[in-house]
């Protein structure tokens, strides 16, 4: 029986067996009638695999000439460079392709990472049938291990030219390969590895693999102090691997017959002894850049240490010879209570325990001697009026104090020359006495908890958080603005909330009464407390999710070459400043020199390089700025809300969440590191410039930060003066955004950030990381031609130190510039986001922010260049094939680049740009369930990130060839649709629903059928997303190259029926159709002499609408050939989308049958229904038209 595919330009005939062959995988068909509906004849398989034409050659006298001289070999290689390397067949000769061939196998010798892909190819080979491909890998294969690796008959001997290239390959693949990598990135050098020689007797690599099975944190704390040992059991690893996959190679092409456990162990010890000279030469330079930080930190904490020892022995001498004024302030500050802090220490260090933190001297600075000497201040203050008087609160005193100085003619200048003086007196900060008004507020509002608000107590800290005498940190000063607002409201809420932020863990929440303890509130109905238990467990867990997406290593690895650009941008941008500086500028010149503003350019950098110094200038803002340093280095800093309530319980989720984020947090913590010392720096500079511009005489060690640390003057620098305040707290503010966590200052912002809060799972599913976002929209102008106007004013207005500001406009449209030229060069054939590598596979740049953006504006100006002939020439560019400029996607693309965000880890911007198109488009409100099913599954799948590392471990070692095989989830089967999204990230899913298939009859998720090709997609060596942070692709074909250079996607080729299973049988029709019959329509001469892009893409769009009906049908035909029961996919799609009329009348009369009719009987016993029925009474009736069915519906056979 045959099927007719009706077309205009052909005829295609299938024969009914045909249809199925996919599904069996036992034939081969093809479009256009040649050899269509052929069987594949696999014993003449085996011959031509089996045996190649190398196995019949004398190989033991083989050399190099032999090689290239051997025309089979030859053509061979031509084809193995085209298919394997991506090299254009027209462009590579003979000779060349077999040279690239040798590399190739150079590198398979060497770097796991190749040896592993050519594993995966083989296996994809061997499911697909590509016989060509794997006789060509197996003779070229045999050929190269035939020649001999020394003497003038080797590759590498037989010239100078070719021994240099073959040094090179060796090199390259060597450098390349993840172990080496790896292991250069292993952190040492800090003052752990200083503890190395404790853990000498530990294994190798046992000790490695322990750690990390136990803890992501502590095998990164095992690695840095071991730094040697943890790069041995990383090159041993790699070794491993590498000749396992080798193995494996040489077994799939039946050179060798099982595995060799002596090679393996042989090529694993050899592996361990090339980990000496990389990690070698690292330790070396780290030890070099900063051979004079040990004697810094030596001398700083010495200073530091005696500065702290001065000021506990006036704190001491203090509180002796004023007891009776102590015991007031203690009876007044119960939140600064010795016994309170040292219970506070020891509930704090619990939890930087139960963390995990990455720095052996992180943790609580807060300590007994702190409260003190910030009793021992507030005491001394107060005596210069008399003391706290009875009933008075501390702030109250403050005041008061402060306003009888002022009568007796202090100036504000005076008065601050007199709290610098007592706060040098006990070594405390501004900071220090923040924390003294917030702890009298808090202890205020205990004791005002049932007589209400009295507006008194807060307008004093008020009054003395905008006094300019002292400068508040912005953000405890607008906590004392809210706590004031909510008094003045009567707003009881909003006041718990803002006196809680301020005392942090310190505030427990009554799981009673869901109430901080110290407020006396009515408890509330047990529905209310219930509904506020299961709020406050919706908001815990959309946290830990949000936490979980970022939980990958490839997260980690991402962030830290983003982080990378980062520097490198603003290596750029001070570069241009400091040059235009030191030319315009004489007084830059003499403060600063020309090296100090190269010193200054590479600040940053060198922060970066200089782990210990940077780590320094993080203990010093620890121990005086706790506040401060807490903000900046919040764990997961982009998951709190502003303003919002505190995080007053470390849940067993939260502690989950944090431990597998602790590479995250300690690749955040580097760059915010860095950035904070690096500016520190910088503002330094710009004190001295305008101190020498202002004509006053400078002492070079007031502005240095090494000689400020090194005297242990830190605390005074940055917290007595304005100016130093100013530069602490915008040094702190540019570390943040460098690592894109500054707060939002701008309504939407916050409102974003906080609704991901306020609404768990609504908010969070579109944008789950605004402040991200906000941060990278920020960024993207800045470093745009847009920035030039308002960089311009701020980098020449009055008050400009630099010009900045101009210089990042300036380096962001060079930039530009460079993508733009990029993309015209290598941007044929791929996605404006797509990176291609060598080997013709290719990337998602995206998540590698701020690549994004300029990506996406080079690609459009690239198309348009393109197209312009008299802008090629004037340019001096080469010319490229004409590529369409713009499409209707571009808008989201844009959204996209502009923010900095995929909408991929979230649930989907197109989902709901789709949702919203269908139902203005078509009134199609089905669209609503199935986009509240994705919504949902989108939530269950993003829990199972954390095991896509093992995942992605197991699909590129362990898996078979079905596993990296792209599969259809999607199903109208509410139940086996969320099992599948649970399974999505589970490492061997595929097996567990072909065991659950076997055992419970849950149906197996189908191979995701490409609707532009006939093989199926695959992933490509998957551990690449955890080693590089990319997911490499396939390489296209050249007909996806074709749709991509035209902007035809996958939503132009054909239109989603919202059948899953519909859908999957119409790709898996239009893929050979397009491959076959579009292919071969590119090759035509009247297609190729066509210049303009978008005559091209209306041709082929025409072309693929003309066959789509006839493929629909084709796809018809097939689903009713393997129905079941229920009958066709096709059928049950007709059903669902018949108006509510008609769909009504035809569960009416399926009712009424379902009575009599046996067959539909038993299939209502197991929930079934016949949609074969449905959809032909459905249609029968909605083909009378609405009058027509009038009348039927009134026993009439017509009217008018």
């Amino acid at each position: 029986m045959k099927y007719e595919f009706g077309g205009r330009a052909s005829s295609l005939d299938v024969d009914q067996q045909d249809i199925i062959v996919r599904e069996k995988n036992t034939q081969v068909y093809e479009f256009g009638g040649r050899n269509n509906g052929k069987d594949v004849d696999r014993e003449k398989i085996t011959p031509i695999y089996g045996q190649g034409f190398m196995d019949t050659q004398k190989l033991d006298d083989f050399t190099y000439n032999d090689f290239k001289n051997n025309e089979q070999l030859r053509q061979a290689a031509k084809r193995f460079a085209t298919f394997h390397l991506d090299y254009d067949p027209e462009e590579i000769e003979d000779d060349e392709a077999v040279d690239e061939v040798i590399e190739h196998f150079r590198s398979l010798d060497t770097n796991e990472l190749t040896a592993i892909k050519d594993y995966g190819d083989l296996t994809a080979f061997k499911a697909d049938n590509k016989i060509q491909e794997l006789s060509d890998y197996k003779n070229l294969y045999q050929a190269y291990r035939a020649m001999p690796y020394f003497g003038s008959d080797s590759a590498a001997f037989s010239s100078m030219g070719n021994f240099a290239s073959a040094v090179g390959d060796y090199t390259y693949a060597i450098g390349t390969a993840p172990s080496t990598l790896l292991g250069l990135l292993i952190p040492g050098g800090g003052k752990v590895a200083g503890q190395a020689a404790v853990a000498a007797n530990k294994l190798l690599i046992g000790g490695l693999l322990s750690k990390i099975v136990t803890s992501p944190v502590k095998a990164v704390q095992y690695a840095a102090a071991n730094p040697f040992k943890a790069a041995v059991g990383l090159e041993a690893s790699g070794a491993l691997f590498q000749n396992l996959a080798q193995q494996n190679v040489e077994d799939e092409i039946e050179v060798r017959e099982g595995i060799s456990a002596t090679e393996a162990a042989l090529s694993t010890t050899l592996g361990a002894a090339g980990a000496f000279v990389p990690v070698g030469l690292k330790v070396g330079f780290t030890k070099f850049i900063s051979k004079d930080t040990p004697k810094l930190i030596q001398e700083a904490t010495k200073n530091a240490g005696e500065l702290h020892r001065k000021g506990m022995l006036n704190t001491d001498s203090t509180l002796s010879k004023n007891a009776e004024e102590v015991i007031k302030l203690k009876q007044r500050l119960n939140p600064l209570d010795p016994e309170r802090v040292a219970r506070g220490e020891k509930g704090l260090g619990q939890i930087a325990a139960d963390v995990g933190t990455l720095e052996p001297d992180f943790g609580v600075r807060f300590s007994k001697d702190k409260a003190d000497k910030i009793m021992a201040f507030a005491v001394d203050l107060l005596k210069k009026d008399g003391g706290l008087l009875d009933g008075e609160r501390i702030t109250d005193g403050i005041a008061r104090t402060i306003e009888t100085l002022r009568d007796k003619g202090l100036t504000d200048s005076a008065l601050s020359k007199e709290l610098n003086s007592i706060k040098k007196k006990y070594n405390v900060t501004d900071s220090d006495i923040a924390a003294l008004f917030a702890a009298d507020v808090s202890a205020a509002a205990r004791t005002l908890g049932k007589a209400g608000f009295h507006a008194r107590v807060f307008r004093n800290v008020m009054e003395l958080a905008n006094d300019n005498i002292f400068v508040m940190d912005r953000n405890v000063k607008q906590t004392f603005i809210n706590i004031n607002k909510s008094v003045g409201q009567q707003d009881g809420r909003g006041f718990i909330r803002g006196v809680a932020g301020m005392e942090g863990v310190d505030v427990k929440i009554n799981p009673q009464t869901s109430k901080y303890d110290f407020v006396n509130v009515a408890e509330g109905s047990k529905i209310v407390r219930g509904a506020q238990k299961a709020y406050r467990g919706f908001k815990e867990g959309d946290a830990v999710r949000l936490a979980f997406m970022v939980s990958q290593t490839a997260t980690t690895i991402r962030n830290l070459a983003s982080g990378q650009v980062r520097v490198g941008m603003d290596i750029l941008t001070k570069g241009l400043d400091n040059g235009v500086r030191l030319a315009t500028s004489k007084d830059y010149r003499k403060a600063i020199g020309a090296k100090g503003a190269v010193a200054d350019i590479f600040s940053i950098a060198y922060g970066l390089g200089n782990k210990k110094e940077a780590v320094l200038a993080e203990d010093f803002l620890y121990n005086g700025f706790q506040d401060k340093a807490t903000r900046m280095f919040n764990s997961l800093k982009d998951l709190e809300p502003i303003g919002g309530e505190p995080v007053t319980e470390m849940t067993g989720l939260r502690k989950f969440s944090r431990q597998i984020n602790a590479l995250n947090t300690m690749s955040d913590n580097m760059f915010k590191r860095a950035a904070f010392i690096g500016e520190l720096k910088r503002g330094l500079n710009d004190m001295k410039v305008r101190q020498v511009k202002a004509g006053n005489t400078v002492n070079d060690d007031d502005y240095n930060l090494i000689e400020i640390m090194r005297k242990g003057t830190f605390n005074e620098v940055f917290g007595t003066t304005e100016e130093g305040k100013k530069l602490l707290d915008n040094s702190i503010e540019k570390a943040l955004y460098f690592t894109y966590q500054r707060d939002a200052n701008n309504f939407i912002s916050k409102a974003l950030i906080n609704g991901v809060h306020k609404f768990p799972f609504l908010v969070s599913s579109v944008t789950p990381f605004p402040r991200f976002m906000a941060n990278a929209m920020r960024f993207t102008y800045e470093y745009s031609p847009f920035y030039f106007l308002e960089g311009g004013l701020k980098s020449f207005g009055k008050e400009a130190d630099n010009y900045e500001e101009i210089a990042k406009a300036a380096v962001g449209s060079a930039m530009y510039l460079a993508a733009t030229a990029y993309r015209y060069q290598y941007g044929e054939g791929t996605k404006w986001y797509e990176m291609k590598l060598n080997d013709g596979t290719k990337f998602d740049a995206r998540p590698f922010f701020p690549a994004a953006p300029f990506l996406f504006f080079g690609d459009v100006a690239a198309r348009y260049l393109t197209q312009n002939e008299s802008a090629q020439e004037f340019l001096g560019l080469e010319k490229q094939t004409p590529r369409q400029f713009l499409s209707r996607g571009d808008a989201v693309s844009a959204v996209q680049a502009l923010t900095g965000s995929q909408f991929r880890t979230g649930f989907s911007f197109h989902a709901l740009d789709a949702l919203a198109q269908d139902i203005a488009e078509e009134g199609d409100t089905t669209r609503i369930n199935d986009f509240t099913r994705q919504f949902f599954g989108n939530i269950v799948t993003t829990y199972g990130i954390p095991l896509t590392f093992g995942q992605d471990m197991y699909n590129t070692f362990l898996a078979p060839d079905e596993a990296r095989v792209a599969r259809e989830t999607d199903t109208d089967n509410l139940n086996l649709f969320m099992l599948r999204k649970i399974l999505a990230r589970v490492p061997g899913n595929y097996q567990i629903e072909d065991a659950l298939q076997e055992k419970f009859g849950f149906e197996k998720a189908r191979i995701y059928e490409s609707p532009t090709k006939e093989a199926p997609i695959r992933r490509v060596t998957p551990i690449t997303r955890q080693m590089f942070g990319i997911l490499r692709k396939e390489k296209a074909t050249k007909v996806e190259k074709l749709f991509n250079d035209l902007k035809i996607s996958n939503a132009v080729i054909y239109r989603k029926t919202n059948i899953y299973e519909a859908d999957n049988y119409i790709r898996m029709f239009m893929g050979p159709y397009i491959e076959e019959h579009i292919g071969q329509y590119m090759e035509t001469s009247d297609f190729k002499k066509e210049k303009n892009p978008d005559v091209k893409r209306k041709v082929i769009i025409k072309k693929i609408e003309d066959y789509k009906s006839s493929i629909t049908e084709l796809a018809k035909y097939h689903a009713a050939s393997v129905a079941g029961p229920e009958g066709s996919t096709f059928a049950k799609k007709a059903y669902k989308e018949l108006p509510s009329l008609y769909k009504n009348h035809a569960d009416e009369v399926y009712a009424k049958r379902l009575l009599t009719d046996e067959r539909l009987q038993k299939l209502e016993a197991q929930g079934l229904k016949d949609y074969e029925l449905l959809s032909f009474i459905g249609t029968v009736a909605e083909g009378m038209g609405a009058e027509g069915f009038m009348y039927y519906k009134q026993g009439k056979q017509g009217g008018n």
